[in-house]
């Protein structure tokens, strides 16, 4: 579990370092950079945006599945064909 802990925190701040140096080389940075090179950097932060936003919507996924597997109820009626009854067991 710490494994993972380690690797959600290391990859956020990679990602913030991602849009703290694109922010510096776009708006901060006193020279003129040519346009690929903005758009590179553009390019770097919208992937590093999407990480983010990716990793929170399949954190919230898992918790909604989980919570809706666990509240389904043990018994399912199955009304095709001749009534069959299945019982899970947790």
């Amino acid at each position: 579990m710490r494994i993972d802990g380690f690797r959600a925190v290391s990859a956020m701040a990679i990602a913030v370092i991602v849009l703290v140096g694109g922010f510096y080389a776009l708006v901060l940075f006193p020279y003129e950079l040519d346009d690929l090179v903005k758009g590179a950097i553009i390019g770097f932060m919208s992937t590093a945006i999407a990480f983010v936003f990716s990793q929170e919507i399949a954190k919230t996924t898992a918790t909604a599945t989980t919570k809706a597997l666990m509240s389904t109820p043990e018994t399912t009626t199955i009304s095709a064909g001749p009534p069959v009854t299945v019982t899970t067991t947790p």
